[in-house]
């Protein structure tokens, strides 16, 4: 059985998790972490997403929802991601990062921690959008530089970060099909 920490279990990403991951055949939900000021610290995090009760409390503590876990799953914000790294390093535990946003430095530190513990790390862990991450890749390097590439994106009115982790993978993706250096021919609006 896996053991599954989620952070920001809470929210509506940390509530979806939680469900996927009761649903899931050899997985268990053995920890859910917010905000130490959160007002819901202390309620079933299996009530709170609407899986019934898992007698798995919120807590606002990292180190006691990781202890009796072995993976976390983090779709939370850069700043948390890291000092939750720092914490899954520390302690051996696995990660599963979602979070979009990390910056190159971020990222970099996210590369070096996986050489000791195992990390999965995407901007988006949608199969249909990675399929078009591969696709995209083909796409640039056959219509070269003779074509200007735009990426519009539209999302619910409570996303939080824009561009998104996969818009920006997607300029990523074009611009090194093209030689380019993405730093310098990103232009968000």
């Amino acid at each position: 059985m896996i053991k599954v920490a989620v952070t920001g279990a809470a929210g509506r990403m940390g509530q979806r998790i939680i469900n996927l991951v009761t649903e899931t055949k050899g997985a268990m939900v053995s920890g859910a972490i917010e905000s130490p000021l959160h007002n819901a610290l202390g309620q079933d995090a299996g009530l709170g997403a609407g899986c019934g009760q898992l007698n798995v409390p919120l807590s606002g503590i990292l180190e006691e929802a990781l202890t009796p876990s072995d993976v976390l799953i983090d779709f939370t914000w850069p700043e948390v991601t890291m000092q939750n790294l720092a914490e899954c390093s520390r302690l051996g535990k696995s990660m599963v990062i979602g979070t979009t946003g990390l910056n190159a430095q971020q990222r970099a530190e996210v590369t070096k921690a996986s050489a000791h513990i195992p990390i999965v790390f995407a901007p988006n862990m949608s199969v249909g959008v990675n399929v078009c991450f591969k696709l995209l890749k083909e796409l640039a390097s056959t219509l070269g530089e003779d074509f200007d590439v735009e990426i519009v994106e539209l999302h619910h009115n409570k996303k939080m970060d824009s561009p998104s982790g996969t818009a920006v993978r997607m300029g990523e993706i074009v611009a090194d099909a093209l030689d380019r250096d993405y730093g310098e021919v990103a232009n968000y609006h």
